[in-house]
């Protein structure tokens, strides 16, 4: 296996069979919120170098749209989907991975129309669209007092 293939395949997650997708954003999700915990900074970091060296490496397979072992996309995409939390909090993590994973499935919108188009760009970007749209409706939830947007339910968004 190319080096290329290998992290295109998030070190063999995309490999699996049952929700390589899935299971890649799982571990991101692990791994960003670790990040977030240390720092903001660290995870801005982090998401840049993915992102990078995803595009990378799914150029370097040669592939032209996205496959279901193509999992980089995913590691990505989870990873800008954090920068919309001020701090790390399990219900922060958790609704950060539901709506991304929602977006990225559904691909509403910008979503669906960057994944219709062709080119290792593309791969990555139909999820860097859906990470940046979960940031943006976790954030624009930070800005709503609790009582409004949730009601009973203990979600801890706020910084």
């Amino acid at each position: 296996m190319s080096i290329s293939r290998w992290i295109a395949t998030g070190g063999g997650i995309g490999d699996i069979r049952f929700v390589p997708g899935t299971v890649a954003s799982l571990i991101a999700v692990v791994i960003g919120g670790i990040a977030l915990w240390i720092s903001q900074p660290l995870l801005v970091l982090l998401t840049i170098l993915v992102c990078l060296v995803g595009v990378w490496a799914v150029r370097g397979t040669g592939q032209t749209s996205d496959q279901r072992w193509i999992v980089a996309d995913e590691f990505a995409g989870t990873l800008v989907a954090l920068l919309g939390l001020a701090r790390v909090s399990l219900t922060g993590v958790l609704a950060a991975f539901l709506i991304f994973r929602l977006l990225n499935i559904f691909k509403p919108g910008p979503v669906g129309w960057v994944d219709r188009k062709d080119g290792a760009l593309s791969i990555m970007a139909d999820d860097i669209v859906a990470g940046l749209l979960t940031a943006a409706i976790l954030f624009l939830m930070r800005l709503l007092p609790p009582v409004l947007l949730w009601g009973w339910l203990p979600i801890d968004l706020l910084p």
